[in-house]
């Protein structure tokens, strides 16, 4: 797995599979996920950021939305903040 620490990250799209997070900001990001490992610790995520999910990820998601266990926020709804601490997700 991959280690980024220390970073602030800005208007980038970040692919979460296989990487874990440490002490990471993330403002005005597309935030990509497709169903991998992924881990942070004291992670914080502007509400601006956009939550994509593909693949695998993507399959789950439209499955949970059929029985109505994803909310989805309504155009220009901030996102609800994400815990800044998970633990890897394997």
């Amino acid at each position: 797995m991959r280690i980024v620490q220390n970073e602030s990250i800005a208007r980038q799209t970040v692919v979460m599979d296989d990487t874990f997070f440490g002490n990471s900001t993330f403002t005005k990001c597309l935030i990509v996920y497709c169903g991998g490992d992924f881990g942070w610790q004291n992670a914080h995520f502007s509400a601006d950021c956009v939550i994509q999910f593909e693949g695998a990820a993507r399959r789950l998601f439209d499955f949970m939305k059929q029985f109505g266990l994803v909310k989805i926020p309504k155009p220009g709804e901030p996102l609800p903040q994400a815990s800044p601490n998970t633990e890897t997700i394997h």
